[in-house]
């Protein structure tokens, strides 16, 4: 449930029409001196992506009456 969608719409996506966009390159930090008192490590991994529809009419509004 979302309140931008109406419960009775739906939306189909054809999957071959669906690119993975990266916004810039991802990026891992560690850093071993937050948990010092045993054996850990902390780990981020960052990476900013978006979904890009390459062609519209594959983006299809489906009402469920």
């Amino acid at each position: 449930m979302s309140q931008y969608v109406a419960a009775n719409v739906l939306w189909a996506v054809d999957s071959s029409r669906v690119w993975l966009v990266l916004r810039d390159d991802a990026t891992v930090e560690a850093d071993r001196s937050v948990f010092f008192t045993s054996d850990r490590v902390a780990v981020k991994a960052t990476m900013r992506a978006g979904f890009g529809f390459v062609h519209a009419q594959s983006v299809v509004k489906v009402s469920i009456a």
